[in-house]
């Protein structure tokens, strides 16, 4: 049966915010963005990419890559 995030439907919108708070999310992701170092022309697949933040954070650190993500 399908799960949402943090268990309950109610707090689905709210999960990103909730995660960015408690893990320092948003410095995290950045610092990994930072040392992908990614360049025009690259692919990149982000396997169990979530709600997408890292994925589109690569894409719009090099738009000229290609950046995929998939999740259950």
């Amino acid at each position: 049966a399908y799960i949402p995030a943090l268990r309950f439907r109610q707090l689905t919108p709210l999960y990103d915010a909730v995660m960015s708070r408690l893990l320092r999310e948003r410095a995290f992701k950045a610092r990994l963005v930072d040392e992908a170092a990614l360049a025009p022309g690259l692919r990149v697949l982000d396997v169990g990419c979530g709600t997408g933040t890292l994925t589109l954070a690569l894409k719009r650190s090099c738009p000229d890559a290609e950046v995929a993500g998939v999740d259950i």
